[in-house]
């Protein structure tokens, strides 16, 4: 099968971000090999319903991965936090080819592995560093949960009225400004999603955005998953407004629309591109 993998950005479609035909290898105990429409092969958990499409049409969050096709190209450097399965870890490897690097963290000790199994098939080692961590504001330990047949990715527990789930792990917890050191302080793009505490990882990393101007950060905003967290709406906007010169909601490929921090107030679920 011919894979699509259009170099012409500005001309997406949905049609660009998935299969026309399933591809698909079951392994055996919840295990699966699926091909991305970028022409990876990443290894999923069937239970995970959040990743189905990518099992129908080796696709998921296509305006994500437009906006990060728009941001990132060969040489570039990406941090990726919460990598999940490695979706987006393994469209950051493709894009930023051999002379690129993608740093990716990502708590969960099960799907790191499985992450980093992708990472393997793919030959993707040289372009990539991984972390079996967590990003926040400071440097703990932390309670992880995680549901198998939900998000798989699952969140830290930093909040009493928390309930655990099917899984749960101790992890260590890491601030971006201390941890990244030399080199790897240097970022053109920074994917960032962790079921709500996104502005947490944002506030552990002012320095080295300050030290990136020009660089692209694309996260999840949710003001109900950000409440969970323990993280109030208005610190969060106020964070937002100060660390970027430019706040844009990506509603769809190849659309984004340029918001006031204000606005932020009015999306209720969604994903934000920051220019730095």
């Amino acid at each position: 099968m011919m894979l699509k993998f259009c170099s012409n950005k500005s001309m997406r479609s949905i049609e660009d971000y998935q299969r026309n035909q399933v591809d698909y290898a079951y392994l055996g105990d919840n295990k699966a090999l699926a091909m991305t429409y970028y022409g990876c092969r990443l290894l999923i958990d069937t239970r995970n319903i959040q990743h189905m499409r990518i099992i129908s049409h080796g696709c998921y969050e296509p305006a994500v991965a437009w906006a990060i096709e728009e941001n990132l190209s060969s040489g570039g450097k990406m941090i990726d936090v919460g990598t999940n399965l490695g979706y987006f870890t393994l469209l950051g490897c493709k894009l930023a080819g051999h002379t690129g690097q993608v740093i990716g963290f990502e708590a969960n000790p099960n799907i790191y592995q499985m992450m980093t199994s992708s990472v393997f098939a793919n030959a993707f080692r040289k372009r990539s560093v991984t972390h079996n961590l967590a990003v926040f504001n400071e440097n703990k330990s932390f309670e992880f949960t995680w549901d198998s047949a939900g998000h798989g990715g699952g969140r830290i527990v930093n909040s009493s009225n928390q309930n655990l789930e099917q899984n749960t792990a101790h992890v260590e917890a890491v601030k971006l400004d201390d941890f990244l050191k030399g080199e790897d302080r240097k970022f053109d793009l920074m994917k960032i999603d962790t079921e709500g505490s996104d502005p947490f990882v944002l506030d552990g990393a002012k320095t080295i955005m300050q030290e990136n101007p020009g660089s692209t950060v694309i996260l999840e905003w949710s003001p109900r998953f950000m409440a969970a967290r323990g993280f109030p709406l208005d610190e969060a906007i106020k964070l937002i407004d100060t660390i970027s010169k430019e706040i844009h909601h990506v509603t769809k490929i190849g659309s984004m629309r340029l918001l006031e921090p204000a606005d932020l107030r009015n999306i209720h679920h969604g994903n934000l591109l920051l220019k730095l």
